[in-house]
């Protein structure tokens, strides 16, 4: 009787110690790294030769549909960080209009209505598909991607 309990025991024991081999190890080997890895990017958006100052830029994964923006900042650069991308990844590009800043007046219609201002850049850039533009991921390292739009 004591041999049983001592080869039960000794079984446990061996799957409990083979468990937490498991456990430490499979994290370390990965099973191909599905996900993939995250890229800072950062970028200058110009149109006419003047930086895009006003609204927001976005990123949108062609297998994934994921999509990640970041506002434009006054100087017309951008930063923004893609998670889960792979070597040879793409995005179509495309902005949104500019907004009223806080603090700008707002102009008005007659009926009190405020009017959306003006946009910076050309209503194809607002379409994903429209804009024409695109990037494609070389590597999985910090990257600098600059837009010069045009009519």
């Amino acid at each position: 009787m004591r041999n049983m309990i001592s080869n039960d025991w000794h079984r446990l024991w061996r799957d409990a110690v083979s468990l937490l081999i498991a456990f430490a190890v499979l994290p370390a080997v990965g099973c191909g790294d599905g996900l993939g890895g995250e890229i800072a990017v950062t970028g200058k958006v110009t149109f006419g030769g003047k930086p895009v100052d006003a609204g927001i830029i976005f990123f949108s994964a062609d297998k994934s549909g994921a999509g990640f923006r970041a506002p434009m900042q006054k100087d017309g650069s951008y930063q923004l960080t893609l998670l889960h991308v792979k070597p040879g990844d793409t995005f179509k590009i495309f902005f949104t209009p500019r907004e009223i800043s806080p603090g700008e007046p707002a102009k008005v219609d007659g009926s009190g209505i405020p009017i959306p201002a003006e946009p910076q850049i050309p209503s194809k850039y607002f379409d994903a598909e429209a804009s024409g533009l695109t990037a494609k991921i070389a590597e999985i390292a910090p990257q600098t991607l600059d837009f010069v739009l045009s009519e």
